[in-house]
């Protein structure tokens, strides 16, 4: 291991010593409600209704708890329409990617998790969009002339996946700022490039390993980049 990767990793595993490690860290305060929340398990569905109103909890308590801010420019009646149109959608979004994430992150899994991301971005960002450009009656003119350059969905869609499969890499400004600084990274970084990385910096703290990645490294791991913000 060179210099550079043995000083990284040093540093990755003090870190882990004097914050609990084994997944014991935290982004947010929510995030054991937030786990209960997304598992399906704990909840009886019984109709379309029912369905609508989970899906909803799970979009306003993930925006509110991590400031994802994507639903805050909608308002609470457009997230309602939200909501209709992707329960409404052939393919739900929430049957795109349950089948198709599993077991650790490993080298054969790693371009699913990011292709599953792609997609919710897409569906959520297009449905958001068609609900935004149509006008209500109760908007005013200056939010009916507002354009919305930046919503977010990206970095939504990766938290919301992270909970619904605990194996997938969180995307936003401040783990975008510290692997940046940590590996040199210019220019734009595709959430592609950022989890490759991300998955070069897996095995670098914790060895290759086949069988892939844990739950726990994962959020380590994330937990590192987030709370340092690039500070090092």
């Amino acid at each position: 291991m060179s210099q550079e990767k043995s000083q990284r990793k040093a540093h990755f595993d003090e870190f882990i010593n004097n914050n609990g490690g084994a997944g014991y860290q935290n982004r947010s305060p929510f995030t054991a409600t937030l786990h209960y929340l997304f598992n399906r398990n704990n909840f009886g569905l019984a109709n379309e209704y029912e369905e609508k109103d989970y899906i909803k909890s799970k979009l306003e308590m993930l925006d509110r708890a991590y400031l994802a801010n994507f639903l805050r420019f909608l308002g609470n009646k457009r997230v309602e329409l939200l909501v209709d149109k992707l329960v409404e959608k052939e393919n739900n979004f929430e049957e795109s990617h349950n089948h198709a994430i599993n077991g650790n992150l490993n080298k054969n899994n790693i371009q699913i998790v990011i292709d599953c991301v792609k997609n919710l971005e897409n569906i959520l960002s297009q449905a958001a969009l068609e609900i935004y450009n149509t006008n209500l009656p109760e908007d005013s003119e200056k939010r009916k002339n507002k354009k919305r350059k930046k919503m977010g969905a990206l970095s939504f869609s990766s938290k919301y996946l992270f909970f619904q499969h605990k194996i997938v890499p969180i995307f936003d400004s401040r783990a975008l700022k510290s692997l940046r600084k940590i590996y040199g990274l210019q220019g734009t970084v595709t959430y592609e490039k950022y989890v490759k990385v991300f998955f070069d910096f897996l095995k670098e703290c914790y060895g290759e390993n086949e069988a892939g990645y844990t739950s726990d490294q994962i959020k380590d791991l994330d937990y590192y980049l987030y709370k340092h913000d690039g500070k090092f």
